[in-house]
């Protein structure tokens, strides 16, 4: 797991990347109504296309 980390954040950035993923969940990718549709992410997301009840 950290070698995984050390390779997707860049050095000395981990502050800037945690801040730009909850970014990212607060405007994108919300528990209520996700816009999966306007996601960048949504190639790799286990859970799109999301499917409302």
């Amino acid at each position: 797991l950290w070698a995984l980390s050390e390779a997707l954040i860049p050095k000395g950035r981990g502050y800037d990347f945690n801040q730009a993923l909850m970014d990212f969940g607060a405007t994108v990718c919300t528990a209520r109504d996700p816009y999966c549709l306007l996601c960048p992410m949504k190639d790799v997301c286990k859970t799109y296309p999301f499917e409302k009840p």
